[in-house]
């Protein structure tokens, strides 16, 4: 190996114009996460809490009227003439599952954001 292999490479961070030392550019860094942070979990978990809402019933008013909805949705289509196992599929894939909505959000997340040593 090379005397210039073997050297580390280093990278500098600028800052107008002004070259910043590790510890600055780790002060840098911790100040744009202390800031913009928040405001972006504020956006992911204002929307996640209204769909959660709506999916996660959250009183027995609540999940009785979603499986009186449920039902009467299946009950029209078998009426308007459907076989009812179209009309159960139908339904099944109409009406969000919370625990399916979960799931299918953690997958997506460990896609995006693979844990150390997996994914690409």
């Amino acid at each position: 190996m090379g005397e210039e292999e073997s050297k580390e490479k280093k990278v500098h961070m600028y800052v107008a114009g002004k070259k910043v030392s590790d510890v600055e550019e780790l002060r840098e860094v911790l100040r744009v996460v202390r800031e913009e942070v928040p405001g972006l979990l504020r956006e992911i978990v204002e929307p996640l809490k209204e769909i959660l809402g709506i999916a996660f019933a959250t009183t027995e008013e609540e999940a009785e009227r979603r499986a009186k909805a449920i039902a009467r949705f299946y009950k029209e289509l078998v009426e308007a003439g459907m076989d009812k196992e179209k009309a159960f599929l139908l339904t099944n894939r109409s009406f969000v599952n919370p625990m399916d909505l979960v799931s299918r959000a953690m997958e997506n997340f460990w896609k995006k954001h693979p844990k150390k040593g997996e994914g690409s």
